[in-house]
């Protein structure tokens, strides 16, 4: 789908539309990191808005003038410690029409073993029928994570 977005202005942070009726959010990337052996990488984040921890995808803003793919590069190893060997680029998700422009672009990547650690964000790693388990149990709502997990699933034939 393809929207005027022109007049719209590029923000760092969150701003709103120039009459002020929606909310604009910065461009942002996600990756679901997966590992030779074929689990995924997924991070616990608190999150405020909610008042508990999460889990999701690494990932986050895309910076201006930043090439999508580098950002979210950037965001798994700034996030989780693990380099990827590649990145995928997946789909694009418009996150909420009715109030906001908010746009996450979606990767897939093999994850290297190399690892740096970090204290930024737990790390769990999961077979894909725990994910999807937990997708089931309403453990993992983040819209980014469930649309890879079911992504991953149907590209397994699962």
């Amino acid at each position: 789908m393809d929207y005027k977005t022109e007049n719209i202005p590029v923000f760092k942070s969150i701003g709103l539309s120039p009459d002020g009726k929606f909310l604009i959010f910065p461009e942002s990337a996600a990756i679901l990191g997966v590992f030779e052996n074929g689990k995924a990488l997924l991070v616990e984040q608190p999150r405020k808005a909610v008042n508990t921890n999460t889990l999701e995808l690494p990932g986050g803003r895309v910076n201006v003038g930043e090439d999508k793919e580098e950002a979210v590069k950037r965001e798994l190893l700034e996030e989780t410690g693990y380099l990827c060997k590649n990145a995928r680029f997946l789909f694009t998700l418009d996150m909420d029409f009715s109030a906001s422009i908010h746009r996450t672009h979606v990767f897939i990547g093999e994850l290297t073993d190399k690892y740096k650690p970090t204290e930024k964000f737990t790390n769990h790693i999961f077979e894909l029928s725990q994910l999807i388990d937990l997708i089931h149990d309403g453990k993992i709502t983040h819209a980014p994570s469930v649309a890879a997990i079911y992504w991953l699933k149907s590209e397994r034939g699962e």
